[in-house]
């Protein structure tokens, strides 16, 4: 589950208008939530790495990592690719 899904669904459960998470359990949220980045497609630009205000992208051996314990799902990163190398 993402973690704005997550949220999305505990304040319509709770009808809180606003939830604060104190050291929310990251097993909560799937690993899979990232993106990921396809490495046939990705020339190693760094511009996802520019546009991640998380710091959740990396450049390894000329290709973008993405971590998904740092990235929030916000889409900035596949915005930024040129290439389309970045997916969910």
């Amino acid at each position: 589950m993402h973690r704005k899904e997550f949220i999305s669904k505990m304040l319509l459960a709770t009808g809180a208008g606003a939830l604060l998470l104190f050291n929310a359990c990251e097993s909560v949220f799937d690993n899979d939530s990232a993106y990921q980045v396809n490495e046939s497609k990705c020339t190693g630009c760094g511009d996802c790495v520019k546009s991640c205000s998380h710091n959740a992208i990396s450049l390894s051996g000329g290709v973008a990592t993405i971590s998904s314990s740092s990235c929030t799902s916000c889409g900035n990163c596949v915005k930024s690719c040129k290439h389309g190398a970045i997916s969910n």
